[in-house]
């Protein structure tokens, strides 16, 4: 295992060691890894041997974050919580046959907390690698890491930041590569049941040069929710002051609140609501997937009913959508179809059986693509168990599963870093084993490679 939660980032000077009875402080935590990781990117520097891993980390676990759990709640609980949630930039490298990480090091400027009174650097799945080399992000549970915990609205809303934390003043990057003329990767979502999917295309295309070349791509761009129809196409609608519903009349006084009410604006515009869109992913053919986690209101009493997009009643398994553009990235229409249905063929019910060829999953969440590859983390399943990492070869053929969830890929093909998930929380009375031994942290890496050297997945 590498990185594991309390482990120090690498900031030079400033490693303290982790503390199994919770004792770090703060100030500790601030230049340890955060807890319970997720989204994960890897930024290769020297081709597949050494490289950058950035991470989200998703939220805090109170229970063993601190020596008394939950008993009570001071500033300093709240400033350590915030220091354990957000992102995490580290330094790894291939050294006799095993990954490492590299401290102390300059590439580990910081741990970014989420939460007032920190900047909005955020914590959650969408993780992406835009084209010109920064990593897109965006916060999720916030709110629980800055008061006591408490009611928390059903609709709330997050914000997305950019990173270029990476770069020393003395480093350069090279220009990005050729690809998509215009915009950041076309895929945002809410994740929530009966939400939506969006997609964000910037007005000005990408120059080459790098990040600083384009420091103000994502000021300028035009919102899109997506309405797909029976028929396996597709249209993405402007999410536009002034057009159609989108009025002063309708409670959208200008644009700033339709980007702050996106949702209730895509109600109007009659997009589709989908079964908890959660990670997105874009593979070397154009075609983007789309992880529906589950969504088991479907078809209930005043909740969307069944449809060809959303075709399982009570969708505990969840299923995995995909589709092209019909042109560039920027274009209004598409095709769409299922990719794969979850389930397990051996579940009573119909809607949970699925169309899975070989191992059953249920609930995918984390996703990314390798040509010929589609890595898939699913989420805890009720039946299923906590999900194991699964490679779907091209038109879903069964490759073999995996050990854990997967999350990012060395280019070679042949390293994987995959989080470890914790199943559920860990109060501060079951931090200890049966033995008395310090429970394991609630989440970490590891890097998983073939016995033999060659590349996951054949």
């Amino acid at each position: 295992m590498i990185a594991a939660w309390g482990e120090p980032v690498g900031l030079s000077g400033e490693m303290p060691a982790f503390k199994d009875d919770a004792a770090n402080t703060a100030a500790d935590q601030e230049a340890q890894m955060g807890m319970h990781h997720d989204g994960i990117h890897f930024f290769a520097q020297d081709g597949s041997k050494s490289g950058l891993l950035v991470m989200n980390h998703e939220y805090v676990d109170d229970g063993l974050l601190h020596t008394d759990g939950l008993k009570t709640w001071t500033a300093e609980k709240v400033r350590k919580a915030q220091a354990a949630h957000g992102v995490a930039v580290i330094e790894v490298e291939q050294k006799d046959g095993k990954w490492q990480m590299v401290r102390p090091s300059p590439w580990a400027p910081y741990r970014a907390p989420v939460g007032p009174p920190a900047p909005p650097d955020p914590a959650e799945q969408l993780r992406q690698r835009v084209p010109w080399g920064t990593y897109l992000t965006c916060e999720e549970n916030s709110s629980s890491t800055s008061r006591a915990h408490g009611p928390t609205p059903t609709r709330q809303g997050t914000r997305s930041s950019e990173h270029d934390a990476l770069r020393p003043p003395a480093v350069r990057h090279p220009d990005p590569p050729p690809g998509p003329p215009r915009g950041p990767p076309p895929g945002i979502r809410a994740k929530t049941r009966a939400e939506y999917i969006y997609k964000f295309v910037s007005r000005d295309a990408i120059q080459p040069g790098g990040a600083r070349a384009n420091t103000e791509l994502l000021d300028h761009a035009t919102l899109y929710v997506a309405k797909l129809d029976a028929d396996g196409k597709g249209r993405w609608l402007a999410l536009t002051h002034g057009q159609g519903p989108l009025t002063a009349a309708n409670g959208f006084a200008d644009q700033g609140e339709v980007l702050i009410k996106t949702r209730q604006a895509s109600d109007l515009l009659g997009a589709t609501k989908m079964d908890r869109p959660e990670w997105i992913d874009i593979d070397k053919q154009g075609w983007v997937y789309c992880t529906l986690t589950n969504n088991s209101n479907r078809g209930a009493d005043k909740q969307p009913g069944v449809d060809a997009m959303n075709p399982r009643a009570n969708n505990t398994m969840g299923n995995i959508i995909r589709w092209k553009e019909d042109g560039d990235f920027d274009g209004a229409t598409f095709q769409w179809n299922h990719f794969v249905l979850a389930g397990d063929p051996a579940n009573e019910r119909a809607d949970a059986k699925g169309n899975v060829k070989g191992d059953a999953f249920g609930c995918p969440d984390g996703l990314w693509t390798d040509a010929p590859r589609c890595v898939v983390d699913p989420d805890r399943h009720v039946h299923l168990g906590h999900g194991q990492g699964r490679f779907e070869g091209p038109g879903q053929q069964p490759l073999p599963r995996a050990a854990l969830p997967g999350g990012a890929g060395v280019k070679d093909g042949r390293t994987a870093p995959a989080r470890i998930a914790p199943g559920k929380p860990v109060s501060a009375a079951t931090r200890r084993r049966p033995t008395g031994r310090p429970a394991p942290p609630a989440r970490g890496h590891v890097v998983i490679r073939k016995a033999d050297g060659g590349v996951i997945g054949t």
